[in-house]
């Protein structure tokens, strides 16, 4: 008996160390070592997905720290319906998509999913999206995604009454 308790106590040890508990979504130990995966594995058909919350820290300031885990929980959903096996959460309010042997146009639909059904439960997110018929460098391509996601997260609260310097709206 006492073998079989270290068995299941070193299956939940390794689960915890690639799952995050809030969200069950993929943490950012599994992210680093997929990276570290694929840079000695050729990747084609790739797409990438840089996502942020935009909001969090309001909610987080005006409802308390329990909404704002709902808040990345009800995110954390929506990634599971289209990437179940393709979703991490890399940081508070940070989440990546990283999907090899994808096709294009089903990459892209699958995002505009994502997003759409985030928007119908209230969620406003900042992303940036890639897909590459081949890449010799992911390091680089995420950076890439990560850039789009800062760009389209400016453009998120330029047009925003929210002024984040004040921490106010206005």
């Amino acid at each position: 008996m006492q073998v079989l308790h270290r068995f299941f106590s070193r299956i939940y040890v390794v689960y915890l160390s690639y799952k995050d508990v809030l969200t069950k979504l993929y943490n950012r130990n599994k992210y680093i070592k997929t990276i570290e995966y694929y840079t000695t594995h050729p990747l084609s058909r790739i797409g990438a997905a840089y996502m942020d919350l935009n909001g969090l820290k309001e909610t987080n300031d005006k409802l308390g720290h329990e909404a704002g885990d709902e808040l990345i929980r009800r995110t954390a959903e929506q990634f599971t319906k289209e990437f179940p096996k393709h979703s991490y959460r890399t940081g508070g309010d940070e989440f990546v998509v990283l999907h090899a042997n994808i096709d294009k146009h089903e990459f892209y639909r699958k995002v505009e999913t994502l997003v759409e059904n985030l928007k119908m439960n209230d969620i406003s997110i900042s992303y940036g999206i890639l897909w590459k018929e081949q890449c010799d460098n992911l390091e680089l391509m995420l950076n890439e995604a990560d850039k789009l996601m800062y760009e389209n997260k400016k453009e998120f609260y330029s047009n925003s009454k929210y002024d984040r310097q004040k921490n106010r709206r206005e």
